[in-house]
């Protein structure tokens, strides 16, 4: 096995000074060396013979020996020349920030005046123009807005001693492509990467546990992330309009998935939640229109308001039996949306819930729902049936409002009060039973509903719960409250009894 060494001069410094050791471990033979001289403004290599150089004195030899010796500790004292260091820690550490540097590669040292260099100071090379950094192991925190619009790096080497990437730490860092956290760093904090639009690879090392709010935000060149079973909170707006990522892969260790954390992904064509997940925040895959499959994990208990809002390409989506909660316009012009299942944990469906989902065809919401709030399948125009569960207890203002190709509702038997406009517009709905246990029939319930030709009352509605303004088309109010129980039909908008 050879090894080698590069020790780069101060007094030179145009020159690099390579001396390799050629020997092999596993035999006995004698130490062997190669000294070269690197001329690194020209790149010429000049070899040097050790045995010339011996004949022409051991004197030389010693002094080459103790300049690159010099030469090595003076390197990792100084790093890149005109940096400044600052005592922290009860004077034990150095931190380090841009001094006179303000463009070209910079290199940190590990040691600064013989103590470690372990922190790189807040705002220390905001809005310089350097191309590059090499952070060593001996530094473990990287500060706020450490690169922050540093719009010339392109090439970052961040070391394994690094656990803390703080808020804004490379943001808007323009120029930079590619990016991996060593596995030593648990937390990467607000915003850290945000709006690094050329950055299009992001490796996540096996310690990390929190993706702060807005940590790739606006990575507009991100394509796909691999987030490991490690990180249990991807926060906030995480990889909000990252626009261009098409695949995501989340960890199992992963319990929350924040608001807006994906939305506005345009280009995310698939993504799978893991068991793990237990919350689904509001809004987080909002607006991601390329969205065609989701599989929601089994221990999610609530899909948050506008989780899904505007995923024009989802087709089917299986709602477990874990989720409890519904919110507001979580499927909300969800066009392609065919096929639902909601499962049967769900207590509450949030208003506006499946709204303009214009594809949906049937429905069944099972009985442990009890209310179903407004308008949360309105306009849903291609929806053919609707069957409400017995848990049910208020059809809100709306809910089924402009579904013009509902033929066919069943209302369960736990329905008290029927809303608003609750089925107004439904022009295909030709028949409806009112449960015994509905005591209240608010105004506009049927109305615009031309073909409605039979209606099945069980049980009494008093007058005064009895919407006078349009509840039904015709005179059907005044023929019911006359008449009672029993089943009406409709002959050119006038209702008899059968």
């Amino acid at each position: 096995m050879t090894t080698s060494w590069t020790i780069f001069t101060r007094r030179l410094n145009c020159w690099v000074i390579i001396i390799e050791n050629t020997s092999r471990c596993q035999n006995k033979s004698p130490l062997k060396f190669r000294l070269y001289f690197v001329n690194i403004t020209n790149m010429s290599v000049k070899k040097i013979n050790f045995r010339n150089l011996f004949l022409a004195g051991f004197k030389i030899i010693i002094t080459i020996i103790l300049i690159a010796a010099g030469s090595l500790t003076a390197y990792a004292q100084s790093g890149t020349d005109g940096l400044d260091y600052e005592l922290i820690n009860n004077g034990q550490a150095y931190s380090v920030s841009k001094g006179t540097v303000t463009k070209g590669i910079v290199v940190i040292p590990a040691v600064y005046n013989d103590l470690p260099v372990t922190a790189i100071s807040e705002l220390a090379f905001k809005l310089t123009k350097i191309t590059g950094v090499t952070i060593p192991n001996s530094v473990t925190v990287i500060g706020e807005q450490a690169f922050d619009s540093c719009t010339s790096l392109a090439s970052v080497t961040i070391g394994n001693g690094v656990t803390n990437i703080e808020s804004w730490a490379f943001a808007n860092c323009t120029g930079l492509k590619s990016i991996t956290i060593p596995d030593n760093v648990k937390t990467i904090e607000f915003g850290a990467f945000m709006s690094c639009l050329k950055l299009s690879s992001v490796i996540i090392g096996n310690s990390l546990t929190t993706i702060g709010e807005q940590a790739f935000y606006k990575c507009a060149s991100l394509t796909d992330i691999t987030i490991p079973n490690s990180v249990k909170i991807i926060d906030i707006s995480a990889f909000m309009s990252c626009s261009k990522l098409k695949s995501v892969n989340i960890g199992n260790g992963v319990t929350t998935i924040g608001e807006l954390a994906f939305k506005d992904c345009t280009s995310l064509t698939s993504v799978s939640i893991p068991d793990s997940v237990t919350v689904i925040g509001d809004g987080t895959f909002n607006r991601c229109a390329k969205l065609a499959s989701v599989t929601i994990g089994n221990n999610v208990t609530a899909i948050g308001e506008i989780a899904f809002q505007y995923c024009a390409s989802l087709t089917d989506v299986i709602i477990p039996d874990s989720v409890k909660i519904i919110g507001n316009n979580a499927f909300m012009s969800c066009l392609k949306l065919k096929n639902v299942t909601i499962g049967n944990g769900v207590t509450a469906i949030g208003e506006y819930a499946f709204q303009g989902c214009i594809g949906l065809t049937n429905i069944t919401i099972p009985n442990n729902v009890t209310s179903i709030g407004q308008s949360a399948f309105f306009r849903c125009a291609k929806l053919a049936s609707a069957t409400i569960g017995n848990g049910v207890t208020t059809i809100g203002e709306n809910t089924f409002g402009i579904c013009a190709g509902l033929t066919r509702v069943t209302i369960g038997n736990g329905v008290t009060g029927i809303g608003r406009w609750a089925f107004q517009g439904c022009t295909s709905l030709t028949g409806v039973t009112i449960p015994k246990n509905v005591t209240a029939i608010e105004e506009g319930v049927f109305t615009k509903c031309a073909k409605l030709a039979s209606v099945t009352f069980e049980g009494n509605i008093a007058s005064d719960n009895f919407s006078p303004t349009d509840a039904f088309p015709g005179d059907l109010r005044a023929k019911y409250l006359a008449g009672g129980t029993g089943t009406y039909t409709n002959k050119g908008g006038k209702w008899s009894k059968s």
